[in-house]
């Protein structure tokens, strides 16, 4: 029995097929959307959801420091008074950072990483046992003047 014979009874040579019949990646690209606008924003509003993100990373115990725009700065922080700082250690780092922390902390400034302009990504690094790059925190801030002193206020030495 040949292939022709095999699968003509399920063969209907008057169909033809429909765009619903085949996945195209932008039917992949537009669930990717649907699943990360339910995910990872959590409101349209992009300030909203940044409130809504500060909310989980302070329940989770991620969070390090939030300062809005319209807020004060702390007390010896040499921020800005208009300046906006996020600043995000997971659990996992926190223990990289206490593990691997005492020779070494490096940090390493991006500017411009979001379509916000002014915006700077800022990584506090590590380096394990091997001298590999370990990331144990990450900031977030709408102006880098005084940043790096912020973060050594915050994380001194691992230890301390």
């Amino acid at each position: 029995m040949t292939g022709a014979t095999l699968f003509a009874p399920c063969v209907d040579d008057t169909f033809v097929a429909a765009r619903t019949e085949f996945i195209q990646l932008r039917d992949i690209r537009h669930i990717e959307r649907d699943i990360e606008a339910k995910t990872v924003q959590l409101h349209p509003d992009d300030g909203q959801s940044t409130i809504r993100w500060v909310k989980i990373l302070r329940i989770k115990g991620h969070l390090l420091g939030f300062k809005l725009k319209t807020d004060l700065p702390p007390p010896n922080s040499n921020l800005a008074p208009d300046v906006f700082t996020l600043m995000i250690q997971t659990d996992w780092q926190r223990r990289m950072f206490y593990k691997y922390g005492g020779a070494l902390l490096c940090i390493d400034a991006t500017h411009n990483v979001s379509m916000y302009e002014n915006l700077n990504l800022t990584s506090l690094v590590v380096r394990d046992k091997w001298a590999h790059g370990i990331p144990v925190a990450w900031m977030i801030a709408s102006e880098s003047s005084g940043s790096q002193a912020t973060i050594s206020k915050i994380f001194g030495h691992p230890g301390d």
